[in-house]
């Protein structure tokens, strides 16, 4: 059984996002997220503000 790394995964997961958001939604919104860690059933994200949190938990969620 392969496991993927934590890289690998956020990548595919960003790569994914890159088809679905226009692409100044991406930039202003997705890609300033960084992965802390994740499993099987949850991710933890970090975002760089406050204002960004609410803005993603508020349109994404």
């Amino acid at each position: 059984m392969r496991t993927e790394s934590k890289q690998d995964f956020w990548s595919q997961f960003l790569g994914h996002l890159q088809t679905v958001c226009s692409p100044a939604e991406y930039a202003n919104w997705i890609q300033p997220i960084s992965l802390k860690s994740y499993d099987s059933a949850s991710a933890v994200l970090s975002v760089p503000n406050v204002f960004v949190q609410e803005y993603l938990l508020a349109n994404y969620k």
